[in-house]
Parts: structure tokens; C-alpha cells; sequence
């Protein structure tokens, strides 16, 4: 599978990853803005930022709202779904590697907690 450089899906777009990676792209980098939203697949590890406004995440663990300068992550099964809100701008990085791996990598990283609901 090859990946893209990255997308924004921006005033009231829908995009699935799942959707891309039958097409073959998947990006590394995604923003989601002003009430776009995306549903990521089960394949990827993503990290979220909440620049601006803010957002409501739906995932396996439960549903989450990301105001301005929080963050979250999610594990490849959480398959979270990222809708901006109307002034909202959040920005995502995807990868293959779990959250163990990069807690091996950078320790501090599994005990950053996640925003609570």
C-alpha cells in the first residue's frame, strides 16, 4: 500500500480510510476541519491535535469531545471517526506501528494520558 502526503477534509466532506486503502493511498497526515469527518480503518495508529475550535471522536472506547489543544490516541482497532465542529480544525498522524512500539521507543509516550469525556 502506498501513502499519500496527506489530505484535508475540510466544510462537510466525508472521507474513509477504508474507502482509500481499497484505492491503494493512504495518508500519513490528515486534517479535518470546519465539519468535515473521517472514519479511519483498523489498520492504523493515529494521534490527534485539536488546533482550533473543536471536535467529537466516536470510537471503540466511547465518544470523546477534543477542544483546543488537546489530544488523543487511538489504537489500529479503535477505528475512531473524527467529526470537526463548525469552527473546528484537528489534524491527524497515521501509521502502522501500535502504540507499544513507540512507548518502547519513547517511554513517555504510554504514560501521557487521553482526554477523558
Amino acid at each position: 500500500m502506498s501513502h499519500a502526503a496527506g489530505i484535508l477534509v475540510d466544510r462537510g466532506q466525508s472521507v474513509s480510510f477504508e474507502k482509500q486503502a481499497e484505492e491503494g493511498e493512504r495518508p500519513n497526515c490528515v486534517g479535518v476541519a470546519r465539519l468535515g469527518s473521517l472514519q479511519t480503518s483498523g489498520t492504523v495508529f493515529t494521534v490527534w491535535l485539536q488546533l482550533r475550535g473543536s471536535a467529537w471522536v466516536e470510537s471503540k472506547e466511547g465518544k470523546f469531545r477534543l477542544r483546543q489543544r488537546e489530544w488523543i490516541a487511538f489504537e489500529k482497532e479503535s477505528r475512531p471517526l473524527i467529526q470537526a465542529g463548525r469552527d473546528g480544525m484537528c489534524i491527524g498522524v497515521s501509521s502502522t506501528v501500535t502504540r507499544c512500539a513507540c512507548s518502547e521507543r519513547w517511554p513517555t509516550a504510554a504514560s501521557i494520558p487521553a482526554v477523558a469525556a
